[in-house]
């Protein structure tokens, strides 16, 4: 048996913790190297983690990211039920 096969899930973990998920850094090439890190694909298979381990709350604006974050929310967030800010 491993060791981690007793661990909880991260659902279970976080049931009764509400928490948001900051955007800011979504899309921004100058910090966190968006283009040449990581890519749109890559944010909507966060977002999707996300929605699927109880995370549904985003913090995200306009001039984040230069739009990308609102962007790739937009196209994800139609088959997921999550609260945007």
């Amino acid at each position: 048996m491993s060791e981690t096969s007793n661990l909880p899930s991260t659902a279970q973990v976080f049931a009764d913790v509400e928490i948001g998920i900051g955007t800011w850094a979504w899309g921004d090439r100058i910090f966190w190297g968006y283009g040449s890190g990581y890519d749109d694909q890559d944010l909507r298979e966060v977002f999707e983690f996300c929605c699927r381990n109880g995370f549904n709350f985003f913090d995200t604006a306009e001039v984040y990211g230069q739009g990308v974050p609102n962007d790739c929310l937009e196209s994800s967030w139609q088959t997921q039920t999550c609260l945007f800010a």
